[in-house]
């Protein structure tokens, strides 16, 4: 897949932040928000750490059970403003101070969700392509790959992130492309190995003992930078 974001999407719907490296960079959302049928919401995202407004901030969302998510706009203060076709009638994207904002009008039974706000990194032709599907049989192997282009691989770590279905996002682990060294989430050690070939511009994922359990959609996210 092709990201275009640093790895700082946080739930809506959940009291979270996550804390962006040695910068300090935090994009900080409220917990639920409860509206009527028919009525509008603003949805907000602070951040910290940086100019709000050298960066694009993108809103998506997840519906309940889904398993993938929808794109509903992206904005800058002075730049073109990008909303999807789907929601060009009722929603509308701002900043305020340090905090993004997404308005959402006439809402409907169908808007309930888990909405997320995503920095965007900066445009510079980067790319990061991964393998298509994999179909496997449970004890066997796999290794998932995620070729990079148009930036310097060994300067930023690269993260893996599972999605199993109906779910969120979990976080795998890190590498750090530079050394080698690894990080990985508690439920994830073990069977997942992450590795790089710094020659070809590669990130690798590989799974051993597969289990019905790990059937799900991998994402690979370049970091802020190693770490």
């Amino acid at each position: 897949m092709a990201s275009l974001y640093d790895l700082y999407v946080i739930l809506l719907f959940i009291s979270s932040k996550y804390a962006g490296s040695a910068a300090e960079i935090l994009l900080s959302q409220k917990a639920s928000e409860i509206a009527n049928v028919g009525t509008s919401i603003l949805l907000q995202c602070e951040v910290s750490g940086y100019n709000i407004n050298d960066h694009h901030m993108s809103w998506v969302r997840q519906a309940p059970g889904a398993g993938t998510f929808e794109w509903l706009a992206a904005f800058r203060t002075g730049y073109t403003t990008h909303i999807s076709e789907s929601f060009k009638d009722r929603v509308t994207p701002s900043t305020s101070g340090s905090t993004a904002q997404l308005r959402i009008n006439k809402l409907s039974s169908s808007d309930t969700a888990t909405y997320y706000c995503a920095r965007h990194r900066v445009i510079s032709d980067i790319q990061l392509i991964q393998t298509g599907s994999e179909i496997k049989k449970p004890g066997e192997t796999v290794k998932l790959t995620c070729k990079t282009s148009g930036y310097d691989f060994g300067s930023y770590g690269m993260n893996w992130v599972q999605q199993i279905p109906g779910k969120g996002l979990a976080w795998v682990g890190n590498i750090n492309t530079e050394t080698g060294n690894t990080v990985y989430a508690s439920s994830f050690k073990g069977r997942f190995t992450i590795t790089k070939d710094n020659s070809i511009s590669t990130a690798y994922l590989e799974i051993s003992s597969l289990k019905p359990e790990d059937t799900a959609t991998y994402y690979c996210a370049r970091h802020n930078e190693n770490n």
